[in-house]
């Protein structure tokens, strides 16, 4: 069976959310889930994340799926481009790749994101993708994930009123998602 790791975003938890309720769906069908606490606040950048994620490595297999939410996803983009593991499946959440008007977070953001992902890379380097987005996204406006749908070539996965997808827009649970997950077995 796979292993999933759950990728929170700024200064987010692995306790927030609708990570709890996914992790427990998966573990009860015997998935081996992964949801580190990366580094948040004055410590969160890139190479704390990083840090954190080698700290994990080992305990990661072949048949990798990835779970990221808003800056979670720029995160798991740089990691499947570098091809540190092969990826089964990457699904995004709320997600984007290049600084976008109105990051309350652009300072830490910027330590993440960049304009010149390699996304042939990222297409070669993970089977299947997966994109979120919410037309009321009043975090990272839609046009953002919609941006990254595009150079993935991707078609996203849109709602109209989930928000950010986050436990205050009414997420501490993620039904769609966790189908499409488990899509990834047949």
């Amino acid at each position: 069976m796979a292993n999933v790791l759950l990728i929170h975003g700024t200064n987010g938890s692995p306790d927030s959310h609708w990570f709890p309720w996914l992790k427990k769906e998966l573990e009860s069908r015997g998935y081996d889930v992964l949801a580190p606490q990366f580094p948040v606040d004055d410590n969160q950048n890139f190479d704390s994340w990083f840090a954190e994620f080698r700290r994990i490595f080992s305990q990661l297999d072949r048949n990798l799926i990835i779970v990221a939410h808003s800056m979670g996803v720029p995160f798991a983009l740089k990691l499947i481009e570098q091809n540190i593991i092969p990826v089964a499946g990457c699904f995004m959440v709320g997600g984007f790749f290049e600084q976008y008007e109105g990051d309350e977070d652009s300072e830490i953001d910027s330590t993440f994101v960049k304009e010149n992902f390699d996304f042939e890379t990222i297409k070669k380097n993970c089977k299947r993708l997966f994109i979120y987005a919410s037309e009321d996204d009043d975090v990272v406006p839609v046009k953002y994930s919609k941006n990254l749908s595009e150079k993935l070539d991707e078609d996203p996965i849109l709602f109209e009123d989930a928000g950010h997808f986050t436990e205050g827009d009414g997420y501490t649970q993620f039904e769609d998602l966790l189908v499409d997950i488990l899509s990834l077995d047949n």
